[in-house]
């Protein structure tokens, strides 16, 4: 029996839970996953193969991280678990019950009655008492110092068993990152640079890690950033290192930093300074490569687009100077032709010939009436083919280039100001003589045409008289 009940459940919770902690870290390090456990596993990450890979690969990189802290959540599990179970078996000890000591000169309770063979006793006349002495237990302890009795012990040796299992993830920690550590360099003179390069491999006598390269080239605004990566190998020995990269062997110093003779292409060497950096360092250096290209190809590109457009502007300027010499050209010509009054003319003077011919018609006796009549005919049939040759006049005069040229200098002053220019030459002098040119050829090409209708009819009504003549 329990003198103190109130023990047994602390036993039971902490039994309980030190056996669930213990029994999971167990499993977490005997359990496969995925062809190995989790031990199996971080062990390949912290190899040379291991940080190579997780070099080349950002998701390597991640899953070798979530093994390191499963790695180390194991020995957390079994730590705790071992300190709740040992708290548990220190209380379970404390519990057992505990009695006074006997008086002084007690010699302890009377012996049982022995086995009597004689004729039965006689229970004397007096009565006889004898006072036993009464076990207790000690005075219990209350309030805090009730539990501090209780939990002391337990509490110091689940503390020591703690720190211990802590200590010693720690311990695999620190042997971890110390064991094949990562060294990184970046070659990168800062903003403004047109080259970087980032150099990783574990801190080993026998380097096996990779490189990363990107430069610019080209001209703006065709600019790009060249990237390059591959495998790094080599030697460091003391402060020395050798290094085969992108087809070349490199020299150099290796302490705080790297500092690499690189060969130019006149073979002479250019001593590098690589200062130790991260992905992240990296990154930014790339981010300003590529920034230095846009800002380049905007600004060429910007600047050649300004060029193209002065170019434009200048062949406009030269073809609205040779449109407007057309338009002028090509107006005083219509200005100037005579093709209509010609025509006109000719019309007057077939006309006369016929007025002649009837005349003579007149004049003549009967018989010879009937020759001169046909002879009037034949005029009035010339004045009509000189009408039609007056309306073959009036469309070839109508299918004239003013129009056109007016057109195509409006287009051409249109094409500069779209441009953002302004015409050096003024068109509205040129423009006003062709629409004047076009505005007398209407007139003339109205007058003509009445005219010769005119003509024409008077022409073709003699002849009628003519023939009614010769009727005699």
């Amino acid at each position: 029996m329990y003198p103190y009940p109130g023990r047994r459940r602390p036993v039971k919770t902490l039994a309980t839970l030190g056996s669930l902690l213990a029994a999971a870290g167990i499993l977490l390090y005997m359990v496969p996953l995925d062809y190995g456990t989790i031990p199996q596993w971080n062990s390949l990450c912290s190899s040379g193969v291991g940080q190579l890979g997780q070099l080349l690969a950002n998701g390597s990189r991640e899953d070798c991280g979530l093994v390191g802290i499963a790695d180390h959540l194991i020995g957390v599990l079994i730590g705790v678990g071992a300190a709740c179970l040992i708290a548990a078996f220190v209380l379970a000890i404390r519990s057992q019950p505990v009695h006074a000591p006997p008086p002084p000169g007690f010699a302890g309770p009377p012996p049982g009655p022995a086995a009597y063979e004689g004729p039965p006793l006689q229970e004397p006349p007096w009565s006889v008492t004898a006072e036993l002495p009464v076990f207790t237990d000690p005075e219990p302890v209350t309030g805090r110092r009730q539990w501090l009795g209780r939990y002391r012990t337990a509490a110091v040796i689940a503390a020591i068993a703690v720190i211990l299992a802590a200590g010693g993830a720690w311990a695999v920690v620190g042997a971890t990152a110390d064991n094949g550590q990562l060294l990184s360099f970046l070659c990168w003179n800062g903003p403004g640079d047109n080259a970087a390069m980032l150099l990783q491999w574990p801190s080993e006598t026998t380097v096996t890690g990779t490189y990363r390269s990107a430069d610019i080239s080209g001209t703006a605004p065709a600019e790009q950033v060249t990237n390059n990566s591959g495998a790094l190998t080599g030697t460091v020995t003391d402060s020395s290192a050798s290094l085969d990269f992108a087809g070349q062997q490199v020299f150099g110093k290796l302490g705080s930093d790297l500092v690499l003779s690189l060969p130019q292409s006149d073979g002479s060497l250019q001593p590098v300074t690589c200062k130790p950096g991260t992905t992240l360092e990296w990154n930014a250096a790339l981010s300003d490569l590529n920034q230095q290209t846009g800002n380049a190809n905007s600004a060429a590109a910007a600047q050649q687009q300004q060029q193209n457009t002065s170019n434009q502007i200048a062949q406009a300027e030269q073809q609205l100077a040779s449109d407007i010499a057309t338009l002028t050209q090509d107006a005083t010509a219509l200005d100037n032709d005579t093709t209509l009054a010609s025509a006109i003319q000719q019309m007057q003077n077939d006309y006369a010939t016929e007025q002649a011919d009837y005349q003579t018609e007149l004049n003549d006796t009967c018989p010879d009436k009937g020759g001169d009549a046909g002879v009037v005919g034949g005029d009035a049939g010339v004045v009509g083919g000189d009408l039609g040759t007056l309306q073959g006049d009036i469309s070839t005069l109508q299918a004239n280039n003013v129009s056109n040229d007016i057109a195509t200098v409006q287009s051409d002053v249109n094409t500069i100001i779209n441009l953002g220019g302004t015409p050096d030459a003024d068109p509205s002098s040129a423009i006003a003589q062709g629409n004047n040119a076009l505005q007398d050829l209407n007139s003339a090409i109205s007058s003509a045409t009445s005219t010769g209708n005119t003509i024409n009819s008077e022409a073709q009504q003699l002849a009628s008289q003519a023939q009614a003549a010769a009727n005699c």
